[in-house]
């Protein structure tokens, strides 16, 4: 009976420790893991991405609520506001109540000095093997070599942290200046709303009234009068002077008939049979006719005709502009409202 024992023994020793290792392993794989040992030649697309190498990491600077970071096709980092889906290349950062002039501009929202001065950290403090160059002067070998192999740590304040990655008024613009072109301007500031008041009167005084740049005059001799009340000594000569800036073709022949010609215009008005211009005027002038105008209204018609009188009785009216019912100025281009919300504050500022 103690034979056939050591028999069964001597059978269950015949599989070796490797060969129940590997039965153990291959019990636990999963089936995933299989298929893919089993099909090592999956079907992939390997596509090329180009991306902005990340130089320096500020902790302490967090995205404002509801923006993110996207990286462009481009390589660069877009940052987009999601509700708004206004976008912008530099980072924003969260102003809070400080003062929009006085603040101090953090590095990192000027992208290219950021990555300017972060880049010459990285030249200034060359690293090797974990180590920086010249940590082992003096400094037992297992020290350094323990160094090499715990990680750097290093303790930083937000006080620290925003000091040395902010910019004040003088330093941002010394670094503008070798992109950009300032020039200084003088600037009064008031104790008092009664004191600028007071220095704006006595400007205006001392200013000569001028009419606006690009003002036309019309001016015409006007005919003598028969009124001896009117007739001043030494000046024969009389002349008529007239702004027309701002008034109708209408009103500049009205008022320039009634002048230098000592009369009214009148207007004839007729139907015509054309769907577009159904209406023709003219201009009569003591039994005279002179212009013709035609709209889609009488009094397009009658504009329209008074401007052909003008250009017929004063030849340099047509360079003159002059303010016109018909003129295709008064229509605005209303597309710019298709991409802005009613409630945009920036529909208040159009004029």
């Amino acid at each position: 009976g103690g034979g056939g024992d050591q028999d069964e023994e001597a059978s269950d020793s015949d599989i070796s420790d490797e060969e129940i290792e590997a039965m153990l392993e291959a019990g636990m794989r999963s089936p995933k893991q299989e298929e893919v040992e089993e099909d090592d030649d999956t079907a992939h697309e390997v596509k090329e991405k180009v991306i902005l190498k990340v130089r320096g990491h500020d902790h302490f600077d967090v995205l404002p609520e509801g923006w993110i970071q996207v990286t462009h096709n481009s390589g660069m980092p877009v940052y987009l506001h999601k509700q708004s889906r206004v976008c912008t290349l530099s980072k924003p950062y969260f102003l809070g109540p400080g003062s929009i002039r006085k603040h101090e501009i953090p590095i990192s929202a000027v992208p290219c000095l950021h990555y300017k001065r972060e880049k010459e950290k990285e030249e200034k403090c060359p690293v090797t093997n974990g180590v920086s160059e010249g940590s082992g002067d003096g400094v037992p070998d297992k020290l350094v070599e323990l160094a090499a192999r715990i990680p750097t740590a290093k303790v930083e304040s937000v006080k620290e942290s925003q000091k040395e990655r902010s910019l004040d008024a003088v330093a941002f613009r010394e670094y503008c200046e070798g992109l950009f072109e300032f020039q200084t301007v003088q600037l009064r500031k008031f104790k008092t709303w009664a004191g600028r008041r007071k220095h704006k009167k006595k400007l205006k005084q001392m200013q000569r009234p001028m009419l606006p740049e690009g003002t036309k005059l019309i001016m015409c001799s006007l005919p003598p009068t028969t009124d001896t009340s009117q007739i001043t000594s030494g000046n024969a000569k009389r002349e008529f002077i007239m702004n027309p800036s701002g008034k109708s073709n209408v009103c500049i022949l009205h008022e320039y008939v009634q002048h230098a010609m000592r009369t009214q215009p009148q207007y004839t008005f007729k139907e015509l049979e054309s769907s577009s211009m159904p209406y023709g005027a003219t201009v009569v002038i003591s039994g005279i006719e002179y212009g013709s105008g035609f709209g889609s209204s009488k009094k397009q018609a009658k504009s329209e005709a008074a401007k052909a009188t003008l250009e017929i009785l004063i030849p340099q009216m047509k360079d003159t502009n002059v303010k016109n019912e018909k003129s295709e100025d008064f229509f605005q281009d209303v597309a710019f409202f298709d991409e802005i919300k009613v409630e945009d504050p920036r529909v208040n500022d159009l004029h």
